[in-house]
């Protein structure tokens, strides 16, 4: 997790991608129950609090102190949360990114920095630096393990737009006499086309890409070659996440159930046959960023 450039702080600023937080049923059960089970008699870090509803909350389920980390401008929100609910003795407010403060002892960390991209909002190195918050290195971490996982899709946008454009362009070429062979990489790169979806159609089985243990100083590897599996032609290969919170909650945007984060969909511009069952891609994640090609 790496301090916010202007784009990605102006992003958390907009009061739409709060409410877009808030209104997922799921994602809310988990905190509130987490927050249940675990904040009464406690200290607790939240990294990346937003409005403060959720240190508000622990606070207001028996928390003696929480810290609440954040270093866009909706800290302002959560300072006014705070106040209105008469909870300063309780509950401190900090602008900044975690990475610049000097730890201080707590009994929990928590933080929900989920997104369809499992690795953009910085989890795995919060919670490498939400370790050196917990006293004696004794304490809970939420969540403690992310999986993230991945399958063989199909998804219609990037296939269609690739003839569309191969015969809007055939049909100018013809008219003209205007040689095209330059243009043939491009029908079939080995990257495909990211983008955040509600919808698709998986057409093989799940497989874990990564199963992180973020309790422990967990090292993702930069590039892995990764086999999915299908008997079918694909268009496209869809990545979600399950994070595990405790033994009863976890956030997790599944394809049948995406909830607001959506699901990361990696289409190709071409359909991809598959060799022996499988489609081989290589998987990387390269600062804070997932991302795939064809191997």
């Amino acid at each position: 997790m790496e301090e916010l450039g202007p784009d990605e702080l102006a992003q958390w600023t907009d009061p739409w991608e709060h409410i877009r937080l808030l209104s997922d049923e799921q994602r809310n059960g988990a905190l509130v129950g987490f927050l249940r089970r675990h904040a009464a008699g406690k200290r607790l870090l939240e990294i990346g609090c937003g409005a403060g509803v959720w240190s508000c909350l622990a606070a207001k389920l028996g928390a003696t102190k929480v810290y609440a980390v954040e270093q866009s401008a909706t800290v302002e929100v959560a300072r006014e949360m705070v106040v209105r609910n008469g909870l300063q003795d309780r509950v401190e407010v900090i602008a900044s990114d975690i990475h610049a403060l000097e730890p201080r002892a707590v009994d929990i960390a928590f933080m929900e920095l989920q997104n369809a991209d499992p690795f953009v909002e910085g989890v795995v190195g919060a919670a490498r630096v939400a370790r050196t918050w917990l006293e004696g290195g004794q304490g809970l971490i939420a969540p403690r393990r992310m999986r993230v996982l991945a399958a063989a899709a199909e998804v219609k946008e990037g296939v269609e737009e690739t003839q569309r454009a191969q015969a809007d362009l055939a049909r100018l070429a013809e008219s003209v006499g205007l040689d095209l062979i330059a243009l043939d990489p491009l029908w079939r790169p080995h990257w495909p086309y990211r983008f955040v979806g509600n919808k698709t159609q998986i057409v093989g089985p799940a497989i874990d890409i990564f199963d992180l243990d973020l309790t422990t100083d967990v090292q993702v590897p930069e590039e892995i070659v990764v086999a999915i599996p299908t008997e079918d032609p694909i268009s496209a290969i869809v990545v979600w996440f399950e994070a595990e919170l405790d033994d009863e909650a976890r956030f997790s945007n599944p394809p049948d159930r995406p909830g607001h984060w959506g699901l990361l969909q990696c289409g190709f511009a071409h359909v991809v046959e598959p060799q022996d069952g499988r489609v081989e891609v290589v998987v990387s994640v390269e600062d804070d960023e997932f991302a795939l090609r064809l191997a």
